[in-house]
């Protein structure tokens, strides 16, 4: 928020500027940076809070005002007229209603000129330039109040009336921006005249502005949906300061005083006449909310006695209006304008940021310190962590959401359910929470491999999101990729690409890492893809992963390696250990080779032959030729020395195996 301190002090009176800036510090709104335009000392606040009422200087003047207990100094205003029943000039669509809190409009006569020096001055301490007085004046006011404001030209309007309703899919709007046509959709709140859309929540448009042959106007001001604002304004990527504050949830009760405040400029700059009454769409007036409010709550949230007759000072410096009150107890009624304020907990927090959270004493913690508590995940993420971290894989941290049109590349294997769409997203083209990590981690990969770098291996922990059955979840995943060479070149090195098998080895010791024994089971993958090396890991029976090459990706010819992994069903295992390392024995162990023949999936034929007794303790492929495979096996025992004699029932059961596999 800007704040002109010489525009400021017109509405209270200011303490130096080192004192102002940190006591608003102090109270919740931090200072950015201090600046200088002109002759006049400029401070940016970063309004944190869900404050509306500080997007005007005279929200930031209330602050000052009771944080220096100094005198609120209002700006004068002209009343406007009654409201007609009939309201000749408006016209609320049923389907728009909803968008629509208060909508109030007035038509006047004026005469349209320059703005005199001191106004123009003050909007370019926003960087908002002139155009003229009837124009300046709507922005003036909207800085001065926070209230957003428009006019328009009263005989470019057909008909004579405004009507808000939604707008037609890819309805044309002409923006007040010359050169700016943007498409409209049913979800956008439209004003518009008989003819055409004329103005949108966030910015007006071109046939009705302002001009200097414009003789009579329709003042308005309203407060609408905030969130539906918000997301018409990101979709159509239109940020104007209007669409800043639409966004938030803007009292309704300011909109009369900024129309009165706003006619008292016109009045003395436009020589401003009433045509008509005030045409006024306000279902449903705003009230000051009531609470009943406990002084204990104070020392049981903020670790702080503060007095009855101080809290009903500081309540009264922030226009609460306080009632009759007995018991400890305080009948508080919370200005319209604190949009913000909605239970007792808000009410604790006005009370102690006035009074100074410095003077809240440091007490320290008695008792035994409580046992460590965390959430059921938390420890195998920390074991994927170092895992990963001491095999040289590095970790990002990505948005949650994806570009719709990445999704059909990782729909691998059927593996992933249904997705979920935001219906306000941040940003209309990216509003689909993740299925995966994939996508990310692959995108990261893509762009360090472009930045040069020889070797890259990434690994994300995260949430994921689905829609299954119409049943939205979540489910913790870990996701790893690796691209390029596996050393970086050197003298006395000889780097070779990383390729399938090096991903496998790295999701192999994280296994070992976490005491499990999984085995990789082929996987055709998706037929849109072109996919080689691609595998299902599995645990027992239990699909806790999936691993495989993405290509082509757009690197200098290094294809992607990923695995993605369920983290919430491997923390369900009943066997996952996170120890499992064990002392060596010291009995010698048999070291074997056999051979088989013709063998088409390894990791079943691994998974057989461990099945065959606890004392294989090892198992290597060491040779192959044409379709022989030669392993290695290690029998081993922590309790006794094995002889030939113990190790020969296994070796009938390999020798049985084998002659099935020929």
């Amino acid at each position: 928020m800007i704040v002109p301190l010489d525009w400021l002090a017109e509405y209270v009176d200011l303490p130096e500027t080192k004192d102002l800036t940190d006591r608003l510090t102090m109270i919740g709104h931090m200072l950015d940076k201090i600046k200088r335009i002109g002759t006049d000392t400029v401070i940016d606040l970063e309004l944190r809070g869900n404050r509306s009422d500080m997007f005007g200087l005279i929200g930031v003047a209330r602050e000052v005002s009771a944080a220096f207990d100094r005198k609120l100094k209002l700006p004068p205003i002209f009343p406007l007229p009654g409201v007609d029943p009939k309201s000749p000039h408006l016209e609320v669509n049923a389907s728009a209603g909803k968008l629509v809190h208060r909508y109030t409009a007035l038509r006047l006569k004026v005469r349209v000129g320059p703005s005199p020096g001191w106004l123009i001055k003050k909007l370019a301490s926003w960087e908002i330039p002139s155009i003229n007085n009837v124009v300046d004046i709507t922005n003036f006011v909207m800085i001065e109040t926070g209230q957003p404001l428009h006019s328009f030209d009263f005989h470019r309007i057909s008909g004579g009336k405004l009507i808000l309703r939604r707008g037609q899919e890819n309805e044309e709007f002409n923006t007040i921006q010359q050169g700016l046509t943007v498409r409209l959709s049913p979800e956008d709140l439209v004003i518009s005249d008989n003819e055409q859309a004329q103005a949108l929540t966030m910015i007006g448009g071109r046939f009705s502005r302002v001009t200097e042959n414009t003789s009579e106007i329709l003042l308005e001001s309203a407060v609408y949906d905030q969130a539906n604002s918000r997301h018409s304004s990101h979709r159509l990527k239109i940020y104007t300061h209007s669409s800043v504050r639409h966004e938030k949830l803007l009292d309704p009760g300011q909109v009369r005083f900024a129309l009165e405040r706003a006619l008292y400029l016109l009045k003395d700059l436009a020589d401003a006449e009433i045509l008509s009454r005030v045409s006024e769409y306000y279902p449903h007036p705003e009230k000051p909310k009531n609470l009943v409010f406990d002084l204990s709550q104070i020392s049981g949230l903020g670790g702080i006695e503060i007095k009855l007759e101080k809290v009903t000072d500081i309540l009264n410096r922030l226009e609460f209006k306080i009632g009759p009150h007995k018991a400890g107890k305080l009948n508080i009624s919370i200005p319209t304008i604190r949009t913000d304020i909605v239970g007792s907990a808000d009410v604790v927090e006005e009370v102690l940021r006035i009074h100074g959270y410095d003077k809240i004493p440091s007490v320290p913690l008695s008792g035994e310190t409580p046992a460590l508590s965390t959430y059921p995940s938390y420890s195998i993420q920390e074991k994927v962590r170092d895992l990963f971290s001491s095999m040289g894989v590095n970790e990002i941290i990505s948005f949650p959401m994806l570009h719709r049109e990445s999704l059909p590349q990782y729909s691998l294997h059927g593996y992933y359910p249904r997705h979920v769409e935001l219906e306000n997203s941040i940003d209309p083209q990216i509003n689909v929470l993740r299925p995966t990590l994939l996508p990310n981690l692959v995108e990261s990969a893509v762009k360090n491999l472009h930045a040069r770098q020889p070797r890259v291996a990434l690994f994300e922990i995260g949430k994921t999101f689905f829609n299954t059955g119409n049943i939205y979840r979540e489910s913790l995943a870990a996701g790893l990729v690796i691209s390029g060479m596996d050393l970086p070149p050197a003298w006395n090195t000889d780097p070779k690409p990383m390729d399938y098998f090096y991903i496998k080895g790295l999701i192999e010791k994280l296994f070992f890492g976490l005491g499990l024994t999984v085995i990789f089971l082929p996987e055709s993958g998706h037929p849109s893809l072109r996919l080689a090396h691609c595998a299902v890991i599995m645990h027992a029976r239990t699909r806790i992963g999936v691993l495989g090459q993405v290509e082509p990706v757009l690197t200098d010819n290094f294809p992607v390696y990923y695995a993605d992994l369920d983290l919430e069903l491997i923390l369900s295992l009943p066997t996952i250990n996170p120890n499992p390392y064990r002392i060596i024995s010291k009995f010698q162990p048999i070291i074997e080779d056999i051979n088989f023949d013709n063998v088409v999936n390894y990791s079943s034929l691994e998974n057989k032959i461990s099945s065959l007794s606890p004392l294989i303790q090892k198992i290597e492929a060491v040779d192959k030729y044409q379709h022989r495979l030669t392993l290695r096996l290690t029998f081993h025992s922590d309790q006794i020395q094995l002889s030939s004699a113990d190790i020969r029932p296994i070796r009938s059961k390999l020798e049985k195996l084998r002659n099935k596999s020929d």
